[in-house]
């Protein structure tokens, strides 16, 4: 089957693969990124034999598509590596394994360091991913759980984590949010249930990361 790109494009870049159930052999694999670093955060099966990827990408030619929610990496336009990931965004690309063109693909985040690692594809064909953000304006989206950046103001250090779902064509946010205290935070997975109920895990640095009442643990243990 013809790989979307069959030449590494830059720095490093993500790759989606396709083994056999026996592993015996490579059923399909392509290069993913532009001319600077990509990389490959989180992966998850959409109906009926398409793939959603997402990550991490410092190239501004990444292969984003027309319509897509941000089709340029960094709201100031200066995504690009030199040596650092103070420039990046995260990435979501929808794809089915053997076309020659993406169905669609989109940068998300501000004008500092973001990136994703960890996708799940809902029952209604929307895409969920979580990651971490250093970008006071990252695209939150009005009346979500958390609009404002918490890392310590002015420091500009420690991150959030984000939250964010796209519609199924990948041309909008359903909704973004950050999620985190006033200290570093960092997600793992991503996992959905029957209702589209997004849940997270992760760790946090951070005593003021907003637990609930009556939960399990409330109160940060060192």
């Amino acid at each position: 089957v013809d790989a979307f790109d069959s030449t590494l494009g830059g720095e490093a870049d993500a790759f989606v693969a396709i083994l056999s159930p026996s592993g015996t052999a490579l059923v399909y694999a392509t290069f993913l990124g532009g001319s600077e670093y990509d990389a490959a955060g989180g992966i998850a099966l959409r109906s009926p034999f398409g793939v959603s990827v997402t990550g991490g990408t410092n190239s501004p030619d990444f292969p984003t598509t027309p319509g897509a929610f941000d089709t340029e990496c960094g709201t100031d336009g200066a995504c690009n590596f030199n040596g650092s990931f103070s420039h990046s965004d995260a990435f979501v690309v929808a794809m089915t394994p053997g076309s020659s063109v993406l169905d669609y693909a989109t940068f998300i985040g501000g004008q500092d360091g973001d990136g994703s690692s960890a996708i799940a594809v809902g029952n209604s064909g929307a895409v969920f991913i979580a990651g971490s953000t250093y970008s006071q304006d990252f695209p939150v989206t009005p009346g979500a759980f958390d609009t404002t950046y918490n890392d310590l103001v002015g420091l500009n250090y420690w991150g959030d984590v984000f939250v964010a779902s796209i519609d199924p064509s990948g041309s909008s946010l359903a909704f973004a949010t950050f999620l985190g205290g006033s200290f570093a935070d960092t997600v793992r997975e991503l996992a959905l249930d029957a209702t589209n109920n997004v849940y997270t895990i992760g760790q946090t640095d951070a005593g003021d990361f907003p637990t609930t009442p009556g939960s399990f643990d409330p109160s940060f243990n060192g």
